[in-house]
């Protein structure tokens, strides 16, 4: 599960990149880059607004 502050989630739910669906991106889209700079690039490049990004990953593992 994936926790984003408004502009972040914007970011993952809003058609990019083309034709794709809304929602269909993901974070590994960064690839190596660290998240900071992932964010900026996204800022510079206009497809994220400049505003405060926060992101949580929550991992829910089930017991056999």
């Amino acid at each position: 599960m994936l926790l984003a502050s408004d502009a972040l989630a914007a970011r993952l739910l809003s058609p990019h990149h083309g034709h794709r669906a809304p929602g269909t991106a993901t974070l590994a889209e960064l690839g190596n880059e660290p998240f900071t700079e992932w964010v900026e690039d996204q800022r510079v490049r206009g497809l994220m607004r400049n505003d405060d990004v926060t992101l949580i990953r929550i991992q829910v593992r089930t017991e056999a």
